[in-house]
């Protein structure tokens, strides 16, 4: 693509140092304008260009290429990628009332149902409640009000590593309440 770019603007193929890096960034603003979407062609056209241009023994500032193409992403995108859908909470919600009470629950079903209503609960990742890596007892109180308090330390969230606390109220609904589902959880355990 470079070369017949090259070949079609009379210019020498490989450019002469002095031009290659003004050759390369009209050729990448030539690419990024026929594309609707150009982020993933450009960074692949530019890391083939730095490869090139290595091997032939021609660096020069890839710097203020890079940059370039970053604007060349904003100024281009005319069709931004496609979110996903977020799963419904009410999914979650009509599982765990179809489990039945949490006294009845296995320690598996227990252990899944207490995680997930406090990931939504809480609004965090679960890997910031997996056992082994973020929660442990000492970060769970329960208050006599009913409320859950949980401490989180070392979160990705938590840059200077502080730590905060979330609380929890209960639900009015026991099968889906993530305080009396964690209560029993740690019963059990």
């Amino acid at each position: 693509m470079f070369q017949q770019y090259c070949i079609d603007n009379d210019t020498h193929f490989p450019p002469e140092k002095w031009e290659s890096q003004a050759c390369v960034a009209n050729f990448l603003n030539q690419r990024a304008e026929l594309s609707e979407r150009p982020e993933s062609l450009l960074k692949t056209i530019t890391a083939a260009l730095k490869h090139y241009f290595k091997a032939i023994d021609q660096n020069f500032n890839w710097e203020s290429i890079e940059s370039f193409v970053k604007a060349l992403i904003k100024a281009n995108t005319k069709r931004p990628a496609g979110r996903t859908k977020v799963m419904p909470i009410q999914s979650f919600m009509n599982l765990f009332e179809s489990w039945g009470p949490n006294r009845d629950l296995c320690l598996k079903k227990l252990r899944q149902k207490a995680i997930t209503l406090l990931a939504l609960a809480e609004m965090c990742r679960f890997s910031d409640l997996a056992l082994r890596v973020g929660l442990f007892r000492n970060q769970v109180l329960f208050k006599p009000n009913g409320c859950l308090v949980v401490q989180f330390f070392g979160t990705k969230n938590d840059s200077d590593r502080h730590g905060f606390e979330v609380q929890i109220d209960p639900s009015s609904n026991p099968l889906t309440d993530p305080v009396s589902c964690l209560r029993e959880y740690i019963e059990k355990t």
